[in-house]
């Protein structure tokens, strides 16, 4: 019998309905069994195809053996040595099943897909709500704590990732570490941040000004802004990844600003922030109906500042349609 095993948190939550730290779920074609721990053995409940068991009763190995299963199908990338090394020392096939599982969780079904605009809604009423927070002095991590707050108050479990909040040089820094730094006149400033939803993910950035922006740093914003328009215009179901990408950078070159563009244009989003489908220019696979993925062109000028515009998009009827409803054109704070 062949089965599948997965030991990562997001992905026993996605194969099973429940998230616990520290467990096993191991799916066969026709049921899945959960091996957890006394933390969270009474919180899971069982149903025909839902099978669970103590860790303290029964062991991985000999679930398995009981089961009767040979072989056994890892996601690699989310599998840790330890079990490998277990499965493969105790005379178990091991063969790598990312590509199976991949494919399969990054179409999202109906359900989840209002799970991602529920989370979506969260994180954007979040940044509505926090905006009138940003005065002169305020820290980062006062607004960064500030957002995460209103994520509890609206419902989500936490952070989808550590929030960031970059002041002027440090918006610079795509993964910038919030600090304590103050807001100052005549700088801009970037959010980048989601949350956990229902057990699945938002994530979206905007850059504001807070003062009076350059005619440059205007120009620039609207650099980043068409960007975002022509990959929204361009991606359609066929697309690939690299080609969603391409376009954006041949973009910039064109602009004459692509070393300016650091990263990849975006990242599917699920149980986890950052999954299948990546548009980069490594993925030749083609997006196709149920993707959900972020389009966050970017631009980073090192000791000035940088500017990115992010929103999650659901590939439905070939097209992308944003999760969130919050303006992209340049809001100015004064």
């Amino acid at each position: 019998m062949v089965a599948i095993i997965v030991e990562d948190s997001d992905l026993v939550f996605y194969y099973t309905g429940y998230r616990v730290d520290d467990g096993f779920a191991v799916i066969l074609s026709n049921e899945t069994h959960l091996l957890t721990d006394m933390r969270y053995y009474y919180a899971i409940t069982p149903t025909n195809k839902l099978k669970v068991h103590l860790t303290s009763n029964v062991t991985i190995l000999g679930l398995l053996k009981e089961l009767k299963v040979s072989e056994v199908g890892l996601v690699l990338e989310h599998t840790s040595a330890k079990l490998y090394s277990e499965l493969v020392s105790n005379g178990f096939k091991v063969y790598d099943a990312s590509a199976v599982h991949y494919k399969k969780a990054s179409v999202k079904n109906k359900n989840e897909l209002e799970l991602l605009k529920r989370s979506a809604s969260v994180c954007e009423n979040a940044l509505i709500n926090v905006i009138p927070l940003i005065k002169e002095g305020v820290t980062e991590l006062e607004i960064a704590g500030a957002i995460e707050y209103e994520f509890k108050k609206l419902g989500a479990v936490k952070p989808s990732f550590e929030t960031i909040v970059a002041f002027g040089e440090g918006s610079a820094i795509p993964h910038y570490q919030t600090s304590s730094v103050k807001l100052k006149k005549n700088v801009p400033i970037l959010i980048d941040f989601g949350c956990i939803y229902g057990g699945y993910a938002s994530d979206m950035t905007r850059t504001f000004y807070y003062g009076a922006p350059s005619c440059e740093f205007e120009r620039r914003y609207g650099l980043v802004l068409s960007a975002h328009e022509l990959a929204v215009n361009f991606i359609r179901a066929g697309v690939t990844g690299a080609e969603a990408d391409g376009c954006v950078r041949k973009y910039f070159e064109s602009c004459g600003i692509s070393n300016n563009f650091t990263h990849s244009l975006g990242h599917g989003v699920g149980v986890k922030v950052h999954e299948e489908p990546r548009l980069s220019r490594l993925n030749e696979s083609e997006l196709e109906n149920g993707n959900v993925f972020t389009i966050e062109p970017g631009l980073y000028f090192d000791g000035e500042y940088g500017i990115r515009i992010e929103d999650t998009y659901a590939l439905l009827n070939g097209v992308p349609t944003s999760l969130f409803t919050i303006d992209k054109k340049l809001k100015i704070i004064q």
